[in-house]
């Protein structure tokens, strides 16, 4: 992965964590499910699978944030 699409990757997955914050998971799932069908299932789930890991380690989206 190139160095700006790894910062773009990161910011993508902030992005998500604050909306789960706000808007709550399902909505999540679906900003996903749209991003599947714009990029493709291989970076949507790379995206889902990287929202889980930083979720799950207490990130909620602060700027810089990568745990």
């Amino acid at each position: 992965m190139r160095i700006d699409e790894h910062h773009r990757h990161r910011c993508e997955v902030r992005m998500l964590l604050r909306l789960r914050e706000t808007e709550g998971r399902d909505r999540v799932h679906e900003w996903i499910d749209g991003l599947a069908k714009k990029r493709g299932l291989e970076h949507a789930e790379t995206v889902r699978a990287d929202c889980a890991k930083q979720w799950a380690a207490g990130n909620r989206g602060g700027f810089g944030d990568w745990r």
